[in-house]
């Protein structure tokens, strides 16, 4: 949706999967460009869309974004951060605030494809910190491939224009709100996906219409004598031939044409008196 006016520019419908949501905004936003040639230059989206892949994406493709991050960890837990490990490149690894040191495993795919750094049960088991840093039998960080992408999405949360943002989506949800309040569209009527995304562009078909009626009754004065009633009737009555032209003419036709004489009708006959009435 475009953000000033409220104008939806593209319409895909997909199964309830985090994944194809992401697929589908990707797909938007390159037929946004290829279609319409317009390059978006921000994007404001929930935390639905936080995945690092799909901000990376984003970056590539030059657009910035104000999407909050996806959190797979409890927000609220207590223990210790990455902020609080200092990393030590010459030896790949990190180092806690005991100074107990953090190798690296590997990369493990099945964990949103992340490096893994762990210390061990015997490094852990004395430490004095140990509640307040993990609460297993060893501390292990999972850092993401693409955490420098991650650290800049945080950057711009705790700026004033991702609060901006973040409010201008309340557009797209009055969006969703009428399309399930007033065109009742709060279940699909139709099987099959190629069937619904029918029903979804003719849902937003409907909406863009109501959008572009809204633009026309608020285009500028200049504008409106075009669409004036006043003057769009003088123009149709000018072009209009007189009736006192076309008053013989339609008097003529009509006395050629038909007559009725003596109770029967004859084609093409003239007659210069009144009938005869029947006794």
């Amino acid at each position: 949706m475009d953000n000033a006016s409220c104008v939806i520019v593209g319409v895909e419908a997909t199964v309830a999967s985090p994944s194809e949501e992401i697929t589908s905004a990707r797909t938007m936003l390159s037929d946004c460009v290829e279609k319409f040639g317009l390059a978006p230059k921000t994007l404001a989206a929930d935390a639905g869309y936080g995945k690092a892949e799909f901000l990376s994406w984003l970056e590539n493709q030059g657009i910035v974004s104000y999407i909050p991050l996806r959190l797979h960890y409890p927000s609220g837990n207590q223990l210790y951060g990455l902020d609080r490990f200092t990393y030590r490149p010459e030896t790949n690894s990190f180092e806690c605030p005991e100074g107990r040191e953090l190798k690296y495993r590997g990369i493990k795919p099945a964990v949103n494809r992340s490096h893994i750094y762990r210390s061990t049960e015997a490094q852990c088991r004395g430490c004095s910190r140990k509640t307040e840093c993990t609460s297993g039998r060893y501390k292990q960080l999972v850092i993401h491939v693409e955490e420098e992408v991650r650290q800049r999405a945080r950057l711009r949360a705790r700026q004033p224009d991702f609060f901006r943002h973040q409010r201008s989506r309340r557009k797209i949800e009055a969006l969703f709100g009428e399309l399930k309040n007033r065109i009742c569209l709060r279940r699909v009527r139709l099987r099959r996906l190629k069937h619904v995304r029918e029903q979804f562009l003719m849902a937003a078909t409907a909406q863009n219409l109501k959008r572009l009626v809204r633009f026309l009754a608020t285009t500028p004065s200049r504008y409106k004598q075009l669409r004036d009633p006043k003057s769009e009737s003088r123009s149709l009555r000018s072009s209009r031939p007189c009736r006192s032209s076309i008053a013989p003419r339609l008097r003529h036709r009509f006395f050629n044409s038909y007559k009725k004489t003596s109770g029967h009708t004859t084609r093409g006959t003239k007659v210069t008196g009144h009938p005869k009435k029947r006794s």
